[in-house]
């Protein structure tokens, strides 16, 4: 019975020994596992730091992480590559008082000249602090060098609704000038008293009726004018129309939007054909789809109003990224009209991809979908990163979405029975029985000299 009894716990917890799966004894990618593969196309010399965008084609075949995705060559050589998304590093933002040295105002408006310092860099950014609210303004903003010939620089809006919303704006942003001399035109924004008074831009949660926005002069406190970046401007993004998705009412009457993406994100954006609106959207996402499986992620504003000969919009909802999922989009309607939304489309950071040709190689391609594939460990992320890819000079190459194929020799199913796996099983194998067969030797020591004990 006892020989029967080990004989059996050494089969099961041989059995019961997982694979191997650390990076010491996985073996290296191959081309076949990967379910496509697209050409590179380039003059590829060796030593040469090369360049290729990611299209969607490739990020919707790959995994969130751009993990299963690896380079070979003819050869079937594996070929180190880092990926970095098209953004720079921000500059620092350098603010410098305006100095009002002129001013003259009239019942409607308001002109002031602003000198900038001696020594400037060129500005992109004028922002006024004001404690007032429920204002709507006209900006005019123009440039000189000797208060002569005066340029234009912005024509734009300035407003405050914080009674009633959450929308203020005391900035305006125009390209960058050198010009130490500004000047600028304030007016009363007549934008309201045009509207038909049928139509008073007054919905559930948006006022912003020429009743109560009052035509008063703008009390500034400081000026100042800053170089900058502005949100984006320092980033590259690609988008995409998204081609499948659903619209429809809940029984409150909130429109619910539903779609899937198979990448990551940044923003979703909206195309809404309604004249005017101001809706609270609350995004969810679940990893399944299944019906009570979505979390909220986060609430945000979206809205459309006219300012001055201007609209005011903000027509999208964003997060620091958006993970590959399932998306519902619940938009709070309350006793407005539901949005008419005509089409949806979602945005990402460009992702670029760069690698050193290790020779003067051709039929260099990209492998992209490995169901078993890991983020590989590169040293060339130590040398070009997010932070000085742009100082590097390098070669452009391109992926030939056009040839993205289905691999004829993709292993969906990678056998971890290997030579590595064998060995680890033997060397567990023997320390277990060295283990038990001690403890055994143990066990029949002690029951002898119970034995010999034993009166």
């Amino acid at each position: 019975m006892g020989k029967k009894f080990f004989a059996a716990a050494f089969l099961m917890i041989f059995l019961a020994m997982p694979p191997q799966t650390g990076a010491d004894t996985s073996p290296p990618a191959r081309p076949q596992d990967f379910a496509h593969f697209a050409p590179i196309n380039g003059s590829i010399v060796k030593g040469s730091l090369y360049r290729t965008e990611l299209p969607e084609e490739v990020l919707r075949k790959c995994a969130s992480d751009c993990g299963d995705l690896r380079i070979f060559d003819q050869d079937g050589l594996e070929i180190p590559y880092v990926i970095i998304e098209n953004r720079m590093p921000r500059s620092k933002t350098e603010a410098y008082n305006a100095e009002i040295i002129s001013y003259k105002e009239s019942d409607a408006s308001a002109e002031l000249i602003l000198k900038l310092p001696e020594k400037f860099n060129p500005v992109n950014r004028l922002v006024i602090n004001t404690t007032d609210r429920d204002f709507s303004k006209k900006l005019v903003l123009y440039g000189s060098h000797d208060m002569k010939k005066w340029d234009l620089l912005a024509d734009a809006a300035i407003y405050d609704f914080s009674s009633r919303v959450s929308l203020r704006k005391t900035d305006v942003l125009f390209d960058k000038s050198d010009c130490r001399y500004l000047k600028m035109r304030i007016e009363d924004d007549g934008a309201f008293s045009k509207i038909d008074k049928a139509l008073l831009l007054k919905y559930d949660g948006l006022d912003l009726s020429v009743i109560t926005v009052q035509q008063r002069k703008l009390r500034i406190g400081r000026i100042e004018a800053r170089s900058e970046f502005e949100g984006d401007t320092a980033t590259v993004y690609d988008e995409a129309v998204l081609k499948t998705f659903t619209v429809q009412l809940d029984k409150d009457r909130n429109t619910v939007v539903e779609f899937e993406s198979k990448m990551p994100f940044y923003k979703i954006f909206f195309d809404i054909a309604n004249q005017y609106y101001f809706r609270k959207a609350t995004i969810k996402h679940s990893d399944t789809g299944d019906k009570n499986s979505f979390k909220i992620i986060g609430t945000e504003s979206i809205y459309r109003f006219p300012l001055y000969r201007l609209v005011e919009t903000k027509n999208y909802v964003e997060r620091q990224v958006f993970k590959a999922g399932s998306y519902r989009i619940e938009i709070e309607n309350k006793n407005n009209p539901p949005p008419d939304i005509r089409e949806i489309k979602l945005s990402w950071i460009r992702k670029r991809l760069y690698f050193v040709a290790l020779d003067n190689a051709r039929g260099l391609a990209l492998y992209v979908g490995g169901s078993k594939a890991t983020k590989p460990d590169y040293d060339l992320p130590r040398f070009i990163n997010q932070d000085n890819w742009f100082k590097h000079d390098f070669q452009e190459a391109l992926v030939d979405v056009s040839q993205i194929k289905e691999n004829p020799d993709f292993k969906s199913e990678r056998s971890v029975f290997g030579k590595a796996w064998f060995e680890t099983k033997v060397f567990s194998f023997i320390v277990v029985l060295l283990v038990v067969g001690l403890g055994y030797w143990l066990y029949a020591l002690s029951k002898k000299w119970g034995a010999k004990e034993t009166p």
